[in-house]
């Protein structure tokens, strides 16, 4: 059996919330799951928008954190259209304080309260 694959689109600004997000994945079903946190990639010479585009293709799951970073940063923003548009379910974690209101297409989804 393969392991369940995770894909988080989160703001580089927003670590304390990552970390948190990777506790709670520790203690729920997905403990098991390989996580791919764009932070952590490599990207010297790689073309970000490929790479998150594959990466998202090859996730069974994609992870959203929300946050008033989040809803500015453009690479969150792609992420989010790219699972969509490759039909990747999404959750949502929104982080504590947020106002940013999620996007539309974002409304619709499982969400998650978690504290930063």
């Amino acid at each position: 059996m393969n392991a369940h694959r995770i894909f988080i689109a989160h703001s580089m600004d927003d670590r304390p919330f990552v970390d948190s997000v990777r506790r709670w994945l520790e203690h729920s079903e997905w403990r098991s799951a390989e996580v791919d946190d764009p932070a952590s990639w490599a990207a010297e010479g790689e073309d970000a928008r490929r790479m998150i585009k594959e990466r998202i293709r090859e996730a069974d799951s994609v992870i959203v954190l929300w946050s008033d970073r989040a809803a500015r940063s453009p690479w969150v923003n792609y992420e989010i259209g790219m699972a969509d548009a490759l039909e990747v379910p999404i959750r949502v974690c929104v982080a504590e304080g947020t106002a940013a209101k999620l996007p539309a297409v974002l409304e619709e989804t499982e969400l998650i309260q978690l504290r930063s």
